[in-house]
C-alpha cells in the first residue's frame, strides 16, 4: 500500500509538471491539476461503489467457495452462499467437495496459469490458510446448541485423516464425509461472528486470498483493512 501512495504521489507531481509547462501560470496549473485530480477520485468512487454493489448484490445470492489449506496443500473444501448464515440447520446446506475435485482445485492453485480457474462457476473462492484458526483468540468453537469443541479439537479434525475422522464422527454423528468440512465451515462461522477483525487481518497478511479479487477487497489488504479493524473491537463491545 505505501508503494501504491509513492506512486499515486509521483502521478500528481507529473501532472503539475506537465500543465506548468504547457500553461507556463502557476495559478492555471493548479486549478486545472486540481479538476483533473477532482475528477480522478471521482471516478476512482465510482469503481470502488460499483464493486461494492456487485458484491452487497451477490455475495449473498451466488455460491462461493471455501478452502481450507496448509502451506500448499487443501485440507477441505464447501460450497455455501452468505445468505445461509441465518438458517440455524444452515449447515445441511453446505455442499462438499469431494476429494477428487479438491485434488484438481489443489493443482491448479498451485499452478499460476490455472490458478484463477478455481473458481468457475462460483461468485468467490476463499482460501483460508489453517493459521486463521491456529492464531485465533477463540478457545472453543460451538458446533450445535448441545455441542461445542475446543481449538485443539477442531485442529485435529482438519488435520486428521480418515482413520481418526472415524473416531470423531462416534462424537459428531454427522457421517466421516462431512467432518471436516462441516467442522471448517462452523469454525469460520464462529471466527465470523466473534472475531471478525480476524477475517480482515487474515486478508492484509495473505491467510485469507480471494479470487476474482477487485478492488474493495484489495482496498481491505491496505489501510482501509487497518482502519476497520480498529473499529470493530468496539462494534462488538
Amino acid at each position: 500500500m505505501a508503494l501504491n501512495i509513492i506512486i499515486a504521489i509521483v502521478i500528481i507531481l507529473a501532472i503539475f509538471f506537465i500543465l506548468y509547462k504547457i500553461t507556463k501560470k502557476v495559478w492555471k496549473t493548479l486549478l486545472f491539476g486540481f479538476i483533473i485530480i477532482i475528477v480522478l477520485i471521482l471516478i476512482f468512487g465510482f469503481i470502488v461503489y460499483k464493486d461494492f454493489k456487485d458484491i452487497n448484490d451477490n455475495i449473498g445470492k451466488r455460491d462461493n467457495l471455501f478452502v481450507l489449506k496448509e502451506d500448499s496443500e487443501f485440507l477441505t473444501a464447501f460450497v455455501l452462499n452468505f445468505d445461509k448464515l441465518d438458517e440455524k440447520d444452515y449447515h445441511n446446506n453446505v455442499i462438499i467437495i469431494d476429494k477428487a475435485k479438491l485434488s484438481q482445485y489443489n493443482e491448479n492453485f498451485n499452478n499460476e496459469d490455472n490458478k484463477k480457474t478455481i473458481n468457475d462457476g462460483y461468485y468467490k473462492a476463499f482460501f483460508f490458510d489453517i493459521n486463521i484458526i491456529e492464531n485465533s483468540d477463540l478457545n472453543e468453537f460451538r458446533i450445535s446448541e448441545q455441542l461445542s469443541l475446543s481449538k485443539n479439537e477442531v485442529l485435529q479434525i482438519l488435520k486428521s485423516d480418515e482413520a481418526a475422522l472415524s473416531l470423531f464422527n462416534q462424537r459428531l454423528n454427522i457421517g466421516t464425509e462431512r467432518i471436516k468440512p462441516t467442522v471448517f465451515s462452523l469454525a469460520f462461522i464462529n471466527i465470523l461472528s466473534n472475531k471478525p477483525e480476524d477475517v480482515i487481518k487474515g486478508l492484509k497478511n495473505d491467510d485469507i486470498e480471494v479470487y476474482k479479487e477487485t478492488i474493495v477487497f484489495e482496498l481491505i489488504e491496505g489501510e482501509l483493512g487497518s482502519i476497520a479493524t480498529g473499529f470493530i473491537p468496539d462494534l462488538n463491545a
